[in-house]
């Protein structure tokens, strides 16, 4: 556990295992192994072992919470949210396993239902990550009012919290105003200079506001469209699983499908057609090659969107 903490995972994994070849009923030890293999992104091994640690003693609600976690690395949600209703049946008074089922609830687009797990979430603990995430039901849900609210509560506990200033610049991006949205999109790279998101949020207001101004030309509608560019209600391949399960990738599917719309009505003959091939290879080398090890899916997304962004200049 102290390797684990310290992030030092081989070793840990090797502990663990002399651990579970000592008492090969050791339920702890299964769990913890678990949790650890999920930090190490290998989530296949995660959900093995911590089926183990139920089958020996299956009142352990955070062995479920975690096998929650690692189902919804894995697309499957709604395994995800059968874990975390157990874990939750088991210890009502943890916050973070209604927060955890929210996440995986809004993944699958039931946005109300989402919300209410992060109500009860934040009844038992008011945190900032719990108003990030309301915040992003309610701004998936075209309700800007009250995700911008939320941002703004998350932001009074935790000025220094670099996600919520990402998020909200996205809000801010789709209520029209540029200005805001590159100032906290420079404030989450202050925080967090390793943070893609906001580096490529603050690249593209920049070249927006270069292009229009910091006015945009015609601002996003509430009801306009804001989760990915395809219902997740609907999602049936994985790689559409996990982008409707990461609220980040679901705002890049829908930036490179607007920007290619915008960009294949403005071209026309050969290029028009280089242009949509060059989308179904993107797409189809996307769902092929998205589990392979080394495979950067956000990077992949970011790379399509900024080739696609330089088009339009």
């Amino acid at each position: 556990m102290a390797y684990t903490n310290q992030r030092r995972l081989d070793r840990a994994l090797a502990d663990y295992d002399r651990a579970i070849k000592l008492k090969p009923d050791y339920a702890q030890a299964w769990s913890d192994r678990g949790a650890t293999y999920y930090l190490n992104g290998d989530n296949e091994k995660a959900v093995s072992d911590l089926s183990e640690a139920l089958r020996l003693d299956p009142n352990r609600a955070r062995s479920y919470t975690n096998r929650g976690a690692a189902y919804k690395k894995l697309g499957q949600l709604d395994k995800s949210v059968a874990d975390d209703s157990e874990a939750i049946r088991l210890d009502p008074k943890v916050p973070e396993y209604n927060d955890n089922r929210g996440l995986s609830l809004a993944a699958m687009g039931e946005y109300d239902k989402a919300i209410a797990d992060y109500d009860q979430a934040l009844r038992l603990a008011p945190r900032p990550n719990f108003f990030t995430n309301r915040g992003d039901a309610y701004q998936f849900k075209g309700e800007f009012g009250a995700a911008l609210s939320d941002y703004n509560d998350a932001l009074k506990l935790d000025p220094n919290f670099a996600k919520t200033y990402n998020n909200r610049a996205v809000l801010y991006t789709k209520m029209g105003d540029r200005k805001k949205a590159l100032a906290d999109y420079e404030t989450a790279l202050k925080l967090d200079p390793g943070n893609d998101n906001a580096a490529s949020g603050r690249r593209t207001m920049i070249a927006e506001i270069a292009k229009f101004g910091a006015e945009p030309l015609r601002p996003l509608a509430a009801n306009s469209g804001n989760g990915p560019s395809f219902d997740c209600a609907s999602a049936k391949r994985e790689v559409e699983k996990v982008i409707c399960a990461d609220p980040q990738l679901g705002v890049l599917d829908r930036q490179i499908a607007e920007s290619y719309e915008h960009v294949l009505r403005s071209a026309s003959g050969r290029i028009a057609s280089d242009l949509r091939k060059s989308q179904r290879d993107f797409l189809v080398t996307r769902d092929a090659s998205f589990r392979h090890p080394g495979y950067d899916l956000k990077k992949v997304m970011q790379d399509r969107l900024q080739r696609l962004n330089a088009m339009e200049s």
